[in-house]
């Protein structure tokens, strides 16, 4: 009788550690953010922005295309509560790790713009924040002019 009690509690605690080992998985969810200037690629690589290629503005308008580095990003889950958060890096890519939920809802923001998109368990890689065009006003406004000389 010991025996089968001993087989029998040894089972369950088995069963209880593999149980919470699948509902504790955890998910990575990446992507990149990326924006538009009219500045050269040497000047922003010089302060710390990465080239990916150079792009038209309103088809006419030669610009730059770089990841936008150091953007805020922000995963919540179904009930609006924050499950991970962190920053993209000077290629303007983020890997964020968060429990494993149905869905999620990703945030980007960067200088004063954001971009939201609710995403499913299945659609967690290569998630795109376009940003658009930036003026050379408004990019210089961030721009560490100190690295200019």
């Amino acid at each position: 009788m010991i025996n089968i009690l001993r087989i029998f509690v040894c089972n369950l605690l088995l069963l209880l550690f593999f149980s919470s080992s699948v509902f504790a998985s955890d998910i990575t969810i990446n992507g990149s953010a990326d924006f538009k200037c009219s500045f050269i690629s040497n000047y922003m690589e010089k302060h710390g922005y990465s080239f990916i290629e150079e792009a038209l503005h309103n088809n006419s308008v030669k610009t730059n295309l770089f990841g936008a580095k150091d953007a805020e990003v922000t995963i919540e889950n179904q009930q609006n509560i924050v499950i991970g958060v962190g920053k993209t890096d000077s290629k303007g890519k983020f890997s964020i790790s968060v429990p494993k939920e149905a869905s999620y809802k990703v945030t980007v923001k960067f200088h004063g713009n954001e971009y939201s998109k609710a995403i499913s368990d299945s659609d967690t890689s290569n998630i795109t924040a376009h940003f658009g065009f930036f003026t050379s006003d408004k990019v210089g406004d961030w721009i560490d002019s100190s690295l200019d000389w």
